[in-house]
């Protein structure tokens, strides 16, 4: 034989759900940064070589108004060692955050690559990666 719920413990749980799905309904509908459509996203351009320097630029944005602000770091690896990382922070209003890594060539031929990461750090957190397809 099965016992259902008291009618005391089931009406609390139905009346925190309810509670619940209304704050949320009026957060997305004010545009909170907790909202079904806060997003970011990352951009990473394959390094390029650039008078004896291999370059990189990349951008991390987010569509959202963020509580604290929100982020983005570019990461330029030569052979997966970390040469050069470039950073920025946005304010707590939508756009964009560039980043423009650099690091001096070395004589051969070495891998590089590029990484962006970054978003808001409640909601999103989103990363790209771009890899040189020339030999520098």
């Amino acid at each position: 034989m099965t016992v259902p719920f008291p009618a005391s413990r089931w009406s609390r749980r139905v009346a925190v759900l309810a509670v619940a799905v209304a704050a949320a309904a009026a957060s997305a509908a004010a545009g909170g940064a907790d909202s079904a459509s806060a997003t970011c996203w990352a951009h990473a351009k394959a390094p390029y070589y650039d008078a004896g320097t291999i370059k990189a630029w990349g951008y991390v944005e987010c569509n959202h108004t963020a509580e604290w602000g929100w982020a983005a770091d570019g990461y330029l690896k030569r052979d997966g060692t970390e040469v050069d990382q470039d950073g920025c922070w946005h304010d707590n209003t939508p756009g964009r955050c560039h980043v423009t890594p650099a690091a001096p060539n070395r004589s051969g031929d070495q891998r590089w690559c590029h990484r962006v990461y970054g978003g808001d750090p409640n909601y999103s957190a989103v990363a790209d990666t771009a890899c040189e397809s020339e030999g520098f």
